[in-house]
């Protein structure tokens, strides 16, 4: 195997894994917005990644996930 150069390893203790309840649905969508923006500013005009973010990363479509999240009740 190579050899790994000034390559760092971080181990952290204080995150946490867990199902994602409704209560995550905002923090999802942010991250998830910030994140393709992010990644696709350069490659895309602002008015298609705004039109893509409010398409799939509002928080009604992330709260639509029938059943995914913990503690879904449907209407």
């Amino acid at each position: 195997m190579g050899e790994l150069k000034g390559c760092l390893l971080m181990f952290r203790q204080d995150i946490v894994v867990q199902k994602a309840t409704i209560d995550h649905v905002e923090g999802i969508s942010r991250v998830c917005s910030e994140g393709w923006g992010d990644t696709y500013r350069e490659l895309y005009p602002i008015e298609y990644i705004e039109r893509v973010i409010k398409e799939f990363y509002n928080m009604e479509k992330i709260e639509d996930v029938r059943g995914c999240l913990v503690n879904y009740s449907p209407l």
